[in-house]
């Protein structure tokens, strides 16, 4: 079988890929101006998300206004994004503004990990402790602390430690050397958390981390990790590529390898495959719609007006205009100096010719196509099956296949989505949409979909009931059926000719 054709678009935002590996960083000089917000501001961020913004700069003097509207809202935030809202004040020079968002974060972290310190030692008195084993004989310690928000912090503390005085400095040391979680299995924290290990390590290095941790990989082994990942997101995209709630703690942290610990080389390498995953990423775009298959994202949510990490997209490269503000990833990408080449632009833009865009990122087996035209996109995921013949399924927290349309109005969905079969009783609430692909295939062709579902009746392919959900009913007891839909909206359900 000959090999994927990608479209020219595609292949011209690929070009721009070295041109900008070598370009100079953003200076201060031109980074976006900050100056002081008038009273009101949930009033200024709303007329702010309201409008639509026609370049890049337009973008990023929206974002930094939006952000900084509202500092008091920005200080009680638990997001990691205010870190870099705290960036953008401290660059300005607005030295006092953004040591206080800073304080405020890294004292409620404080808080919540001397709580759980206390409340270890209170089940310890009272006979009721029970200890988490490891595989290393020790038990997981406390306290265990959001690897989100110390990537956050630690970005803050190598970029502008110079400007703390010597008690936030210290409340620094104690949250970063106490904590004792540094491991994670999911994509984003098996590379985020020794991210902040490494990193938490070369800056205190004279301070021995507790013995009772819970490490992954550390040291030579976290080195040798970094280039494995790192090689193959440039390769092939990394894990939870185009998740709205993840995506940015799998892309965004390799900006972090810019800093005075680390070798220049693994640096750049480290940029590139970040100019890699947002060039990657401009070939679905659509005008808002990011019309890619998503693992780790909730259907129920999407609309054309961007939202979790779809927000960093949009500041580099336009369409609906998000909700903005403080704690928005938006806030990221203009924090950083990282700007994407004109031609990577132009392919996340330029949608006079409908194309092709094919990908291979979420596992070996995993085949995704978008088709891309002006008002919609229409995309899927093929999988290939091991010659045991076992079916390879997908997990739930997803949008395999669907389309991806021109939707204004921000308050309806922007996508119709397919599934065998669907956890839809509770359309745009918080919960995990399921889908199995065990029941079914998917064939794509440019702009037309073929799904073929069989063997509905299965009793061992049926979605459990979510005992979390108070009622929860995946389908009714009969009703296995193919299900294609816009969430809050009609339903389009196709039947066997055995079903009522």
């Amino acid at each position: 079988m000959n090999g994927p054709r990608f479209p020219a678009i595609y292949l011209v935002a690929f070009v721009g890929l070295l041109a900008s590996a070598v370009a100079e960083p953003q200076s201060d000089a031109d980074a976006p101006a900050v100056t002081p917000h008038p009273v009101e501001p949930k009033s200024e961020i709303a007329a702010l998300s309201s409008r639509q913004y026609e370049n890049a700069a337009e973008r990023e003097r929206a974002i930094v206004s939006a952000a900084l509207a509202d500092l008091e809202a920005v200080k009680r935030s638990p997001s990691p994004m205010t870190g870099w809202t705290a960036q953008l004040l401290l660059k300005a020079g607005r030295k006092e503004e953004g040591l206080a968002i800073v304080r405020s974060y890294i004292g409620d972290r404080i808080k919540e990990a001397k709580e759980r310190i206390a409340n270890h030692e209170k089940q310890k008195k009272a006979g009721t402790y029970k200890p988490l084993m490891l595989s290393n004989g020790l038990e997981w310690g406390e306290p265990h602390v959001n690897g989100f928000g110390l990537w956050s912090m630690i970005n803050v503390y190598m970029r502008y430690q110079d400007q703390m005085d010597d008690q936030l400095k210290a409340d620094f040391k104690w949250l970063f050397t106490s904590n004792t979680s540094w491991f994670g299995t999911t994509g984003n924290l098996s590379f985020l958390i020794p991210l902040n290990l490494y990193l938490t390590e070369k800056t205190w290095a004279s301070s021995p981390m507790p013995k009772d941790g819970r490490y992954g990989a550390r040291g030579e082994d976290a080195m040798k990790m970094f280039q494995k990942r790192i090689d193959y997101t440039a390769k092939r995209g990394s894990p939870e590529f185009a998740s709205r709630p993840y995506m940015i703690y799998n892309i965004g942290t390799l900006l972090s390898f810019d800093n005075p610990f680390t070798d220049k080389e693994l640096s750049r390498r480290a940029t590139m495959a970040y100019e890699m995953s947002i060039a990657h990423a401009a070939g679905t775009w659509l005008n808002g719609n990011w019309a890619t298959p998503a693992g780790r994202s909730y259907p129920g949510y999407v609309t054309q007006a961007p939202n979790g990490c779809a927000d960093m997209l949009w500041a580099y490269f336009g369409g609906r205009t998000p909700k903005l503000g403080g704690n928005t990833t938006a806030v990221f990408s203009v924090a950083e100096t990282w700007r994407p080449h004109p031609l990577i632009v132009k392919a996340a833009t330029d949608r006079s010719n409908a194309y092709v865009h094919r990908s291979r990122f979420d596992g070996d087996r995993h085949f995704q196509t978008s088709f891309v035209n002006k008002t919609y996109a229409l995309f899927s995921t093929a999988i290939t099956h091991p010659a045991t013949g076992r079916k390879t399924s997908i997990w739930g927290q997803t949008y395999p296949y669907g389309v991806m349309f021109d939707q204004p109005d921000a308050s309806k969905s922007s996508i119709c989505w397919m599934t065998v079969p669907c956890f839809d009783d509770q359309p745009l609430t918080n919960y995990t949409q399921g889908v199995s692909s065990r029941f079914a295939e998917y064939l794509q062709h440019r702009g037309s979909l073929l799904l073929v579902a069989n063997d509905l009746t299965n009793p061992d392919f049926r979605p459990k009931v979510r005992t979390d959900l108070k009622g929860h009913k995946p389908f009714t007891t009969e009703g296995r059926y193919v299900l294609a839909y816009i969430p809050n909206g009609n339903h389009a359900v196709i039947n066997d000719s055995q079903s009522t």
